[in-house]
């Protein structure tokens, strides 16, 4: 891909209108703030003082303190790191495991293809709110274990995708004419089928770190996923469930965090497909 063809497709991405541009700022931002949270702050996410709990927005600190005392901009900063790992890892985690598995049920016919389609069938039957509170069962809680969780949960998205894009691929007469003068299967799936299919999983890698924050917010609020004093903004919406009526922007503000996080990702996501295919590009 040339430069111009970058531009080009950078200014359909932008094209999109504002909600892109914003999008892509406030997703900049954060990861942003995760990077320089020491900088931000000047007190640690775990440092207690109860004689100061629920104390009021002030310059020590700007979003007031939770039930234990902790400056609340120091646990936002710091979950910010913890949130965005943890939905990258096991999107990375979902990726690299569908692609394998669409490749093979995709390329070869038979039992294993049956077996994993069906399997992928079976798993997106299943809510995945639900899928994942029984895999935390066998992975445990802590950062890999949600990363593992989630990542298994998304696992059938992938697959589903790159075995139709595989199915389609395989038609095309460029594969046709590989098999012909003699290249492995290996080669002509490499160099062949994996890039023509890389555009589209970009596009679902995108959407899908949307999905994996939820998730990790969701089991953090039930309390399977990341353990206290680790700080998350799904934890600190569970922590302060107690006092909502009473002190609403503890759950307010990580709350409101990660709705803009989420609908960054899925916004991104929808420029990124206008971008890559020619035959989506539109406005919202």
């Amino acid at each position: 891909m040339n430069l111009s063809n970058v531009k080009k497709r950078f200014k359909v991405f932008f094209n999109r209108g504002v909600l892109s541009v914003i999008s892509f700022v406030v997703l900049l931002s954060f990861i942003l703030i995760a990077i320089i949270a020491p900088l931000i702050t000047k007190y640690s996410p775990y440092e207690q003082n109860v004689s100061n709990k629920y104390a009021a927005s002030s310059a020590e600190h700007p979003f007031g303190t939770d039930k234990l005392g902790r400056d609340i901009l120091t646990r936002l900063a710091y979950g910010a790191r913890i949130s965005l790992l943890a939905s990258l890892l096991s999107s990375l985690v979902a990726a690299v495991i569908g692609l394998v598995l669409g490749l093979i049920a995709g390329f070869f016919k038979g039992f294993i293809s049956q077996l994993i389609m069906r399997i992928a069938d079976a798993e997106l039957s299943i809510p995945p709110l639900v899928l994942t509170l029984v895999l935390s069962l066998l992975f445990g809680d802590g950062v890999f274990g949600v990363v593992m969780v989630i990542g298994i949960s998304l696992v059938p998205t992938y697959i589903r995708l790159v075995f139709g894009l595989v199915l389609s691929q395989k038609k095309n007469d460029y594969v046709l004419a590989a098999k012909l003068i003699g290249q492995s299967n290996r080669k002509i799936i490499l160099k062949h089928i994996l890039p023509n299919c890389f555009p589209s999983l970009i596009v679902l890698f995108t959407m899908n770190l949307g999905t994996a924050m939820m998730l990790e917010a969701s089991m953090s609020y039930l309390g399977i996923g990341i353990v206290p004093p680790t700080p998350t903004w799904g934890g600190m919406v569970s922590e302060s469930y107690e006092v909502l009526i009473l002190h609403p922007m503890q759950a307010i503000l990580p709350g409101l965090c990660i709705m803009l996080v989420v609908v960054a990702f899925n916004i991104l996501g929808d420029g990124l497909r206008d971008a890559l295919d020619p035959r989506l590009r539109g406005k919202l």
